[in-house]
């Protein structure tokens, strides 16, 4: 089955994460990949290397470029595609316009929301009835579409949590620590996730100024970069830890490609958000086995059995983040039995194998409604 995949932008972000680990394992399941990214960015060689001879940069020059819509165009008919699979609304704009007439399905994936983004939601409320098939990746983000977008949800959804693809998350020795100057016997804390919109690190800076108070022995370790739309976000963290004595113990690591040599190197991983839809960052940190505290929004309890396998929070609660952290910290034993039970649940359930799986199953559903179409 030939599939062409399109991302505008390359950016180090859970839906690109997502995207490598697709490309790299897809073949597996008699799936023929073709990638094209609209823009290029950070991780562009990453997708090169995965996609190989299957890459196409087609970098548009404006919001709607005619001359990259018909090169789109131009590869889908050569390349004999027989689906196309968008992610956001720029990339699902770009494969209508090229495949209008074409009669090829076209599925897109909805990674995030933000009311803020007028223009975005416009598109994407225009391409939503227009798509064969549009993909969440869980219930509690499909909720929260019904509550808070103006979309038409009442055909063409499915629930497709996000896979990992565990090969390239393997427990190592990890340098960490060494890098950072941690002593033996600390406790470290790690969350990962760009500073912005939705991420709420503010409040993990605020709980750690308590949780410092009553031991002294914790670190905190947070990866991501600034986000342009929002740079205000990581410097009110700066400031806060820097007017509260709190940056001997913090780290802001920014961006890094070593994702699992950090996790590696945690003793307990972070996931404070106010809003998000599945969570990549934190299923990472379980399948090496880290126990996690989350904040207690719906998608992290949907895909931590109600936070039976993951400590939860009170989301924005920087009291009863500091209280769960403390608790935990100083429990090792409880430390270990998360780590496990997290191990085990994320590897049945959310495995780059099983994602693969239930979109092969979507693709060949609508290959074969297309058929039958024709037929008629």
């Amino acid at each position: 089955m030939r599939v062409l995949y399109i991302i505008d932008e390359l950016a180090r972000g859970g839906a690109e994460t997502l995207a490598l680990d697709f490309i790299k394992n897809a073949g597996a399941y008699d799936l023929d990949i073709e990638f094209v990214s609209l823009t290029g960015g950070e991780l562009l060689e990453d997708f090169r290397e995965a996609s190989q001879d299957s890459f196409v940069l087609i970098k548009r020059k404006s919001a709607i470029d005619i001359f990259a819509i018909l090169r789109l165009r131009k590869l889908i008919k050569d390349r004999k595609i027989e689906i196309i699979h968008t992610h956001e609304a720029v990339g699902g704009l770009y494969a209508y316009l090229a495949a209008l007439g074409l009669g090829i399905p076209l599925v897109q994936t909805h990674h995030g929301f933000n009311t803020a983004y007028k223009k975005d939601n416009r598109v994407t409320k225009f391409l939503i009835n227009r798509f064969d098939a549009n993909i969440v990746v869980s219930r509690g983000f499909l909720e929260r579409l019904r509550a808070e977008s103006e979309f038409d949800l009442s055909k063409n959804f499915h629930v497709v949590y996000n896979g990992i693809d565990r090969k390239k998350i393997s427990i190592q020795q990890s340098t960490i620590r060494h890098e950072l100057k941690i002593p033996d016997g600390s406790v470290l804390l790690v969350m990962v996730g760009n500073f912005s919109e939705g991420k709420d690190q503010i409040t993990i800076c605020k709980a750690l100024k308590t949780v410092f108070l009553q031991n002294s022995n914790i670190y905190m370790a947070f990866v991501g970069g600034i986000s342009n739309a929002s740079p205000q976000l990581y410097d009110e963290c700066q400031c806060y830890c820097r007017e509260n004595a709190l940056l001997e113990n913090i780290f802001f690591l920014g961006r890094r490609s070593d994702i699992p040599n950090i996790l590696s190197g945690s003793d307990i991983f972070i996931f404070s958000s106010l809003v998000d839809t599945f969570g990549i960052a934190l299923i990472e940190a379980m399948f090496l086995k880290k126990p996690c505290i989350s904040s207690d929004i719906d998608p992290v309890k949907e895909i931590t059995d109600n936070g039976k396998i993951c400590v939860l929070y009170k989301k924005n609660d920087a009291a009863d983040l500091a209280s769960k952290i403390l608790s935990l910290s100083k429990d090792t034993h409880e430390m270990s039995r998360l780590g496990k039970l997290s191990y085990d649940w994320v590897k049945k359930r959310y495995d780059i194998s099983q994602h693969i799986g239930s979109l092969r199953k979507i693709y060949c559903m609508l290959l074969e409604q297309r058929k039958t179409e024709t037929l008629h």
